[in-house]
């Protein structure tokens, strides 16, 4: 899934996405082939700050919890003359974590440090030419000591991980009015991250045992993403509705890998991508009742590859994804809507696996990874029917969706490993192949009630069913029929909100979910879960205060698991590895507007 922040593609960079100072968020679910071509297969999230609208107004928040949790955060907008407003909105996360690290006696190895600063710019250049100027930059600093021999949430690492970035990000928006026929907007962003991860491999310190080894992993990348679209709109008092446009991105990606096994050795590699479309969509209202949407994106996928080890790769692919969808207006207060959509993930390289294999002497591994060195494109085509609608006094509102997707040549992350010679350590290297095809179908269901003055109903239900098709992981295990990694059967979020007057509430919820696979390189799963919150707060005017629990039955479970050997005490013994979920949370939040 896709994600823009202001007009602002962050999709794989996974940035500081908070909600604070935003004033609406999109999602787009299914295939988003013509709007947003690739990044977008599985949908797209839309995220935008507040305007710079010329109102002199701010917020402001501040959070504590356990585990040594601090949230502040800081918005305020005004107007820079009659025909420019800015806004800014800085944000600090910090928080211990959840890990006790017994070997170092800390608490904080798996820190959260996280600072998020925005500042946008409206400017009416003129009566018809509008500019938007938004500029982002987000320093992390996270610590990474997630995994334990034991599966609990003690670690025994003597050198902790990392997971650090700093990106900046700029976006312009100049659009033009002055068009008899239509609008043309000029969209562009340029995005720069430095992102650096790193884990301690054998989760132990040097000594452990006598079969024991010490290894670290660390890998140091320059992102950047440069994106361009001309776009041309109709007029938005107009009955016909329509868009075009021509998109073209660039995106680099510069590695520097650095392992300690013994040894130290260096990779490095550099992967670039260029995608240029062009698309289109038109709407038809047939009557008062009935409108049709239809719409198309052609996209040509161009990759180059190098490495210190020798590699080197291109692919090349021509995609195209689109939609037909109609919508239905049964009453004011319903519809009912239908889409069939094609979408598309650009094909890629695993360089970098064959690398890390290669450096790290796993002769079999990198055999095997070197007759996988590039993966194709998938497509995925869906089917989606729904229905939406309230009652005549607005207390009811139920939407429903059933849907069913198809994906060709699906693209499956699986894992390569294998024993080393010295001690008998288990090494792993992750990987992307793709399998004949895969299925996904389900049906989704909201309902909000507002059953009477004082009590508020809610329940979020999914039900998902999937298969992939065709895929062999590398120790043979055929996983022909078998259900998607991380796709479990059922998910739900069951509420209620009381509210003791007009200023004083009180919610509380349970979300669940079944159990899942945890990979395709193996047949470890998760068990089912449910974890109850809850919160009691006070909102006026201006202020808004809460204290909440997340959790608060401190069920434990699951969110990541690998299958391998890295136990001395047991002969390095094939073993699942979990990463446990959050614990119970308790804090307070304010929250103030001005």
């Amino acid at each position: 899934m896709g994600l823009s922040i202001d007009g602002i593609d962050y999709s794989g960079v996974g940035t500081n996405a908070d909600l604070f100072d935003v004033e609406q968020v999109e999602i787009f679910r299914g295939p988003q082939g013509t709007r947003f071509g690739a990044s977008a297969m599985a949908g797209m999230i839309n995220l935008y700050s507040t305007q710079a609208d010329g109102q002199a107004d701010g917020k402001a928040k501040f959070s504590i919890g356990n585990y040594q949790s601090y949230s502040s955060a800081l918005a305020y907008g005004n107007k820079i003359n009659d025909n420019a407003a800015f806004r800014v909105s800085l944000q600090k996360n910090t928080s211990d974590g959840f890990i006790d690290n017994q070997y170092l006696n800390r608490s904080d190895t798996n820190n959260i440090d996280e600072l998020a600063s925005k500042i946008k710019i409206h400017w009416d250049a003129s009566e018809n030419l509008s500019v938007d100027l938004a500029g982002h930059y987000f320093d992390i600093d996270n610590g990474y000591d997630a995994f334990s021999l034991d599966n609990n949430r003690n670690t025994q690492s003597d050198q902790p991980g990392f997971d650090q970035q700093q990106t900046t990000g700029v976006g312009l928006v100049a659009n033009y009015q002055g068009f008899v026929s239509g609008d043309v907007s000029l969209h562009t962003s340029y995005t720069d991250s430095d992102l650096a991860y790193g884990y301690d491999e054998d989760w132990t310190f040097d000594g452990f045992h006598d079969w024991g080894y010490s290894s670290t992993d660390h890998y140091f990348r320059d992102q950047r993403n440069q994106t361009v679209d001309l776009r041309a709109t109709a007029k938005p008092n107009s009955d016909n509705h329509w868009v075009a446009g021509i998109y073209r991105q660039n995106k680099s990606n510069d590695l520097d890998r650095q392992a300690i096994y013994g040894f130290t050795p260096l990779f490095n590699s550099q992967l670039e991508t260029d995608n240029t479309a062009i698309y289109a969509q038109q709407d038809w209202a047939l009557d008062e009742e009935v409108t049709i949407t239809a719409g198309l994106r052609v996209e040509q996928h161009d990759a180059k590859y190098i490495d210190t080890v020798g590699t080197t790769e291109q692919v090349s692919d021509t995609l195209w994804g689109g939609k037909i969808s109609a919508l239905l207006q049964v009453t004011d207060r319903s519809v009912i809507y239908t889409s069939l959509s094609r979408g598309y993930k650009a094909g890629g390289i695993n360089g970098e696996s064959i690398g890390k294999a290669t450096i790290d002497g796993q002769d079999v591994t990198a055999d095997f990874l070197t007759k996988r060195t590039s993966f194709e494109p998938e497509v995925l085509h869906s089917v989606e029917f729904g229905v939406k609608g309230s009652n005549l006094t607005g207390s009811l509102f139920i939407g429903m969706s059933m849907f069913y997707a198809q994906r060709d040549n699906v693209q499956l992350k699986g894992y390569a490993t294998e024993k080393q010679d010295n001690n008998d350590a288990t090494i792993f290297v992750g990987y992307i192949e793709n399998g004949s095809s895969g299925s996904n179908y389900g049906i989704e269901a909201d309902v909000n009630l507002q059953y009477n003055p004082q009590v508020q109903l809610f329940a979020n239900i999914g039900y998902l069913k999937t298969k992939v098709q065709d895929f062999i992981a590398q120790d043979g295990t055929n996983m022909h029929g078998r259900e998607q990694a991380h796709a479990p059967g059922y998910q739900y979020n069951l509420g209620a909100i009381y509210s003791f007057s007009n200023q004083w509430y009180f919610r509380a919820n349970i979300e669940g979910k079944d159990e899942f696979y945890y990979s395709m390189s193996h047949n470890a799963k998760s068990s089912n879960s449910s974890i109850v919150n809850l919160a009691l707060g006070f909102e006026s005017d201006q202020w808004d205060l809460s204290i909440w629990g997340r959790n608060v039955f401190e069920h434990d479970y699951t969110v990541r698991g690998f299958s391998f050997g890295n136990d001395p005490r047991d002969g390095y013994e094939t073993n699942t590895y979990t990463q446990l979920g959050e614990p119970a949370r308790v804090g307070a939040t304010v929250n103030y507007s001005f």
